[in-house]
């Protein structure tokens, strides 16, 4: 081998990891059977011959040399020659052996080491790559294939088939099933060039089966020095089944939240009429069906006909399904379902022969699966609920089970609404008994003298006296004793002066039981105007007395603790201020908030969480004097108000802080709720006071404040009222009233921060700014978590997306401006709703921004996108189909998951300004910075600085690999005009 073909060589075998793009498979293993080959070649047998022939030839050179020189020799005598003769051989000879022989083995030594090393970093390779489990394809600069794995293999089906150097349309050709396969590969292949970077994405093909296969694909394009195309890997995972278990995830968890809302419906509703249409809609709209539809028989033709539908109800338009099963419109799903009171699943439309019938009306609507579910009545077929799926095979087992239960509980709602109506019914029959029960009232006939003269049988029922016990006698036979005679003598004269007296009074029957009853006593006058007799007409009131009592402790007592509720309350502390301001004596009032209810009550159901307020209100009681309130307000709020206490405040406020801590200890202690051991805490606020001089809403909303200053303590704790933070409080509030009108009356501003690289101008992040009437200009820190707090930060995020696309969009018309990217920060809340994808979707739709064009970038919290990760890598992903980016902003400030991080499909990290603020200075924050950019650079992702505001930052910054910032160095927030100016003036500089 020549000089330069090994310095090529050896330069091959160097540089084969750089250009693996452009090796082949069958390429490396001819390069290591040449090698060892050539291994081989060199054994002890070839340098004995090769040495021989050198010798011999040396000889018949020497010999053929001393021929031609023979003559000299002979002059000089045989003496010299024989002297001559050995000392020429060898000074020939030797040259010759080390230029033929040694030099050669030598060269040749050195050239099978370099080979050796070659061949075993050729063969670790290949071991690398076989052992990686996912599918990788190493291409050339002009896309043929040269090195893949058996994963890849198996993938394309590629085991038989002459893959090595071909292209994507090449393997196409020789693969028609899987053509569109490779297209796609290609297109993927195009977009990974043209980015210049590591770019993952999902392909999608059909296998040799038919069936789809998805793959996430990572694609690395390499180029020269030139900038020319030089190779491309590509690594491909099948994720099919993830996607597929996904989706299923998805539909699955639609259906629960139909199920969910139906049972909730079933609570609200009262007949079918009202409730077979939700049903149908809640299937639709949360179920993921394209058509639910619940059908009854209809007894004068025996058909099923739709009584309520929704989704694609054109399918329904001449629709023919017969409950008989003597014709084809009766050997559907439909009317097996309802005729056999069955489930009946039809997971493909199209080949299905009980739905042939409906094939060419299910192709026009797009259906690949059906399910009917029959309903019941008393125990009877009723109806049947059908719906219809996109989707072939979409009824699985899970599913079907679903939507039985969601016919179950249809049935059951319709059988509760039976029951309900003949409880109904039965109440009103109660109640018309009752009416002619109360008509039945007690009557007595006396003469004027008072004497009785006949009684109905009310009479005998209510008082228990027959007829023939009480004829003859006085109505004070019934007297109970608890009226008086002065009570009786104002009754006479009443009856005397009016002829007429009504009112209440206690009687006894005749077992000596006392009852109150109402009697109305009106005298009967003859032509003269004289008294003849006396009506009393009574009933008995027992039953109301207790009702008005029921009543009245309904309206001042809490019905689950018994305590007096907030009225009462109000009553009481009316009072208590009346009399501390005549004795000048402090009183206190105590707010008392159990820490984390909430959480009992979703955990462990209501019912325990009731059995816990009980079982506080009797600790409650049991830490107080009997004269002293406790008072429940509603949920798990309790007050307790102490009377009484001391005319000094200081000692007033020891009193009530020891009752406040005994609370606390009483609270503390385990509660033993129906075997179930619950450890609680409460959060205190306490407010002293004297007199009248404050209203009491005010005292209230004192305590209340204060017990927020517990919570904000961390629980577990007292506080007492500060006038301070009620301050605090009410700017707040007022502040939050002001921000509901912002977005109407245009306060809110939209300001531009510029953002570079070491191009120029890159683009802007948009900034909030709310320009106040009257305290001006007022910073997104002070009213964004406001804004959060209140739900308007979804409207506000919804203006500042359109604002920024219209900008984006007037931007393009402008060469100075076309380039430009904006980057918008959503907010939690808004990034969780549910509709968030389709919010963004309208935006751009309405205002013409195509992403894929002009640069619209989302800005997300860390820790916004790892409260639910499957969500929100659900959300990027759609979003990002709609060409817009991502950048993980203020990273390094939250609880950061690298694990979580790679599976979100991130363009861009964004370095908080609270390590870029010291990096120069700080060796911590510089270190940090450097990893930070370090992991962008190892996963691909652009890397930007925020709060760049001294050149030390700026140099530390670009001498570490970010090259993009952000901050008041390059420019401050900026309205949109002036933002523009700034442009224009950087353009001319």
């Amino acid at each position: 081998m020549s000089l330069p073909c090994r310095a090529r060589e050896e330069r091959r075998s160097n540089n084969f990891i750089d250009e693996e793009a452009s090796t082949s498979c069958g390429y490396l293993g001819s390069r290591i059977r040449s090698m060892k080959k050539k291994t081989m070649s060199l054994t002890p047998f070839g340098i004995v011959v090769v040495v021989g022939l050198i010798v011999s030839m040396s000889e018949l050179l020497i010999m053929l040399s001393i021929g031609s020189l023979q003559p000299l020799f002979n002059n000089r005598g045989s003496v010299f020659w024989e002297f001559l003769d050995p000392i020429v051989l060898t000074a020939l000879v030797s040259p010759a052996l080390y230029v033929l022989i040694f030099k050669p083995i030598q060269n040749q030594q050195v050239e099978l080491e370099r080979q050796n090393v070659e061949l075993r970093r050729n063969e670790q390779l290949m071991m690398l790559i076989e052992a990686i489990p996912d599918a990788v394809f190493l291409k050339d600069g002009e896309g043929r294939w040269q090195i893949i794995n058996q994963s890849a293999k198996q993938m394309f089906q590629l085991h038989d088939l002459p893959w090595q150097g071909k292209t994507e349309m090449e393997l196409a050709d020789l693969q028609p099933s899987f053509r569109a396969a490779h297209e796609g590969c290609l297109a993927g292949d195009e977009r990974a060039w043209e980015a210049g970077r590591l770019l993952v994405g999902e392909e999608r093909f059909a296998d040799e089966a038919g069936q789809y296969v998805i793959v996430e694909t990572r694609k690395v394009p390499m180029f020269d020095k030139d900038g020319r195309r030089k190779g491309l890997m590509v690594i491909g995972r099948d994720i099919t089944k993830h996607k597929v278990l996904e989706a299923r995830n998805e539909r699955l968890t639609k259906l629960y939240k139909a199920l969910s809302e139906i049972n909730q419906a079933i609570v609200r509703m009262d007949d079918e009429s009202a409730l077979f249409p939700l049903v149908c809609r809640i299937a639709v709209d949360f179920g993921g069906l394209k058509l639910a539809w619940i059908g009854q028989v209809n007894e004068a033709n025996g058909l099923i006909e739709p009584v309520a539908s929704y989704g694609e109800v054109g399918y329904l338009n001449g629709l023919v399904i017969s409950s008989k099963e003597d014709v084809p419109e009766g050997r559907g799903n439909t009317g097996i379902a309802f005729r056999e009171n069955r489930n009946v699943i039809v997971n493909n439309l199209q080949n299905s022969e009980i739905a042939m019938p409906w094939r060419e009306r299910s192709l026009r609507c797009d259906f690949g699966s059906s399910g009917a579910f029959p309903i019941q009545r008393a125990g009877k077929p009723f109806a049947v609920l059908s719906v219809y799926h996109a989707h072939i095979d979409a009824f699985d087992a899970e599913m079907t089970g679903l939507l039985e239960e969601m016919s179950r509980d249809i049935s059951f709602a319709l059988d509760n609404f039976d029951r309900e109506n003949k409880r109904k019914q039965a109440e009103r029959d109660l109640r018309i008994a009752a009416t002619a029960f109360e008509t039945q009232e007690g009557i007595v006939i006396t003469d004027r003298d008072n004497r009785i003269l006949r009684v109905n049988r009310a009479f005998t029922r209510l008082t228990g006296y027959s007829a023939a016990e009480a004829i003859g006698r006085t109505p004070a036979m019934l007297k109970s004793g608890r009226q008086d005679a002065t009570f009786y003598r104002s009754l006479w004269e009443t009856l005397i002066r009016d002829k007429f007296w009504q009112g209440e009074l206690w009687n006894r029957r005749k077992n000596g039981e006392a009852y109150p009853e109402w009697l109305t006593i009106t005298a009967v006058l003859d032509a003269e105007g004289q008294v003849t007799h006396y009506v009393g007409v009574f009933s008995d009131i027992t039953f109301r007395k207790e009702a008005d009592e029921k009543i009245h402790r309904l309206a001042f007592h809490d019905p689950l603790t018994n305590l007096p509720n907030r009225s009462l309350l109000q009553d009481r502390l009316q009072q208590a201020m009346m009399t501390s301001a005549r004795s000048q004596r402090q009183c206190a009032l105590l707010f008392i908030d159990l820490d984390n209810f909430k959480t009992l009550n979703d955990t462990r159901g209501h019912d325990v969480g009731d059995l816990l307020l009980i079982e506080v209100a009797k600790r409650l009681q049991d830490c107080v004097r009997d004269s002293d309130t406790v008072a429940r307000l509603g949920g798990d709020e309790f007050v307790v108000m102490l009377e009484d206490l001391s005319e000094d405040a200081q000692q007033a406020a020891a009193v009530a802080r020891d009752v406040g801590e005994k609370i606390l200890a009483s609270i503390n202690r385990p509660f033993d709720l129906q075997g179930f051991e619950y450890h609680s805490s409460s959060s205190i606020g306490i407010s002293l006071f004297r007199g009248n001089g404050i209203d009491m809403h005010d005292l209230i909303k004192h305590a209340d404040t204060a017990m927020y200053q517990a919570k904000t303590a961390g629980r577990n704790t007292l506080r007492f009222f500060d006038p301070d933070k009620q301050t605090e409080l009410e700017m707040h509030a007022a502040l939050m009233d002001d921000l509901r009108q912002a977005l109407p009356l245009r306060q809110l501003k939209l300001y531009y921060q510029v953002q570079v690289n070491e191009h120029g101008v890159m683009g802007a992040e948009v900034l909030l700014r709310w320009q106040h009437p009257e305290k001006g200009l007022i910073l997104p820190m002070e009213f964004i978590p406001l804004a959060e707090e209140t739900g308007l930060i979804v409207p506000i995020g919804v203006w500042v997306l359109q604002t920024a696309c219209k900008q984006l969009k007037a931007w393009q018309a402008d060469p100075l401006t076309s380039h430009l990217q904006l980057a918008v920060n959503v907010s939690a809340r808004q990034f969780r709703q549910p509709d968030f994808v389709e919010q963004v979707f309208e935006v751009l739709k309405e205002t013409g921004v195509d992403p894929f064009k002009l640069g619209l970038e989302f800005e997300l919290t860390e820790s916004l996108v790892l409260h639910d990760i499957d969500d929100s890598i659900g959300k990027m992903q759609a979003l990002r189909d709609m060409g817009i980016r991502f950048s993980l902003d203020d990273f390094g400030t939250g609880q950061s998951s690298l694990s979580y991080l790679k599976r979100l499909p991130l363009d861009q990290i964004k370095i908080d300004q609270s390590f870029v603020r010291d990096v120069a200075t700080d060796q911590n924050d510089a270190v940090i910075v450097r990893t930070i950019i370090g992991m962008a650079e190892n996963l691909g992702l652009n890397i930007i600085a925020e709060g760049v505001e001294t050149e030390q930052q700026r140099d530390f910054l670009e001498r570490n690999g970010c090259l993009a910032h952000q901050g008041y160095l390059f420019g401050t927030p900026l309205p949109i005009e002036e933002f523009q100016e700034q442009l224009q003036q950087k353009r001319d500089t």
